[in-house]
C-alpha cells in the first residue's frame, strides 16, 4: 500500500490502482478488516481523482463503517477528510463536506495528533477558498503551516504541507495580490518539482498562470498554463478538478485576446460532465449550480451560445 500511495502521488494511477487490488485480495484472503478498509479508502481516492464520484461514495461508506467496526479510528478519519477535501465539495454538498470535517475533528485519533488536526484544517481551507472566504481560508491555512512545522512533517514529500503552500498564493491571487502570488506559488512549485510530486504541480502552475497574467505577462502566464496542461495528460488528466485548469487558460487566452481558446472551455465542460455521469439526477443538479467553479464555466459556455451542444445537454439547463 506503501508503493501504492506513492504512485498515487507521483501520478501513477494505473500502478497504484494495481497495487491497491491487489493488496485488497490479499487483506481479504487474510481476514483482515483494517487493512481491507484502508485499501478501500485508498481506492476511493483514486476514483475521485478519476472523475468517477459515485464509487468513490460507496467505497468510502463501506471503507468507513468497516474501519467504525473495528475500532481503526484513523480510517475513519481518513474517509470523513475525503468527504470534505473531495467528493463532498466536488458534489456540491457544502453542508456534508462540513460536517464530515467537523467530525473527523471531534475523533480522539484526530485531537491527539497535530498532523491529523492539520490535514482536516487544510481541507477545511479549500472549502473556504471554493467561495472565495480568503480571511477565514489565510488563518486555517497560517494553522496549518504552523501545525505542519511543530510535527516535524513540513518537509515530507507527499504532505498537505505542499498544498498550504500553494494556497498562500491562491488567497493573494484573490485578493488581487499579483506580486506576492507569484512568490507564493513559485515556492511552492519548485519545492513540488524537487520532491517529484506530480498530482499537486499543474494545479500550482496553473494559479500561477493566473498570477502572471494579473502582472500582464501573456508570454509566462500562457507558458506557465501550457505547462500546466502538459503534465495533467501525462498523468491522464489525474485531479480531483482538471476543469479548473482549462477554465484558467482559457481566462488566460481571452484576457489576452488570443485564439483558439473555445476548445478549452468546451474541455471544462466536458470534464464537468464526466464527473456528474456516475452521480443520480438530482446530484447531478447539485453538482452543476452548486459548486461555485462548475456554475462559472457552464454559465461562460452558455454565453458563448454552447448550452444544447451534447458536451453540456446533461449540465446545462
Amino acid at each position: 500500500m506503501t508503493e501504492a500511495i506513492v504512485f498515487k502521488w507521483t501520478g501513477n494511477l494505473t500502478a497504484s490502482r494495481a497495487n491497491l487490488l491487489g493488496g485488497l485480495r490479499f487483506a481479504e484472503e487474510i481476514h483482515d478488516p483494517v487493512t481491507a478498509a484502508r485499501v478501500t479508502f485508498q481506492l476511493a481516492t483514486l476514483d475521485a481523482l478519476e472523475a468517477n464520484l459515485g464509487s468513490a461514495v460507496r467505497r468510502l461508506r463501506k471503507a468507513r463503517v468497516s474501519a467504525q467496526t473495528t475500532g481503526h479510528s484513523r480510517t475513519v478519519m481518513a474517509c470523513l477528510n475525503e468527504i470534505a477535501n473531495s467528493v463532498g465539495r466536488l458534489m456540491g454538498n457544502y453542508r456534508w463536506a462540513w460536517d464530515a470535517s467537523q467530525r473527523a475533528l471531534e475523533l480522539p485519533s484526530t485531537g491527539g495528533s497535530r498532523l491529523l488536526t492539520a490535514i482536516c484544517k487544510d481541507s477545511q481551507a479549500q472549502l473556504h477558498l471554493d467561495h472565495h472566504n480568503a480571511d477565514t481560508a489565510e488563518e486555517l491555512v497560517d494553522e496549518v503551516l504552523r501545525l505542519f512545522d511543530r510535527e516535524g512533517h513540513s518537509g515530507d514529500p507527499y504532505s498537505p504541507f505542499l498544498e498550504s503552500l500553494a494556497k498562500r498564493g491562491i488567497i493573494a491571487l484573490l485578493r488581487g495580490d499579483h506580486g506576492q502570488a507569484v512568490a507564493s506559488l513559485e515556492h511552492a512549485r519548485d519545492i513540488q518539482t524537487r520532491v517529484g510530486e506530480r498530482l499537486m504541480l499543474p494545479d500550482t502552475l496553473s494559479h500561477l498562470a493566473l498570477a502572471y497574467a494579473g502582472l500582464r505577462d501573456p508570454d509566462r502566464a500562457l507558458a506557465t498554463s501550457t505547462e500546466a496542461l502538459r503534465l495533467l495528460a501525462e498523468i491522464g488528466h489525474a485531479n480531483l478538478q482538471p476543469q479548473r485548469i482549462f477554465w484558467h487558460h482559457f481566462l488566460i487566452l481571452e484576457k489576452f485576446n488570443r485564439e483558439p481558446r473555445l476548445p478549452f472551455l468546451r474541455r471544462a465542460v466536458e470534464f464537468i460532465a464526466a464527473q456528474a455521469a456516475t452521480l443520480s439526477q438530482a446530484q447531478q443538479a447539485r453538482l452543476r449550480r452548486d459548486v461555485p467553479l462548475n456554475r462559472e464555466i457552464l454559465t461562460a459556455w452558455e454565453c458563448h451560445g454552447h448550452a444544447c451542444e451534447p458536451a453540456a445537454s446533461t449540465l446545462a439547463s
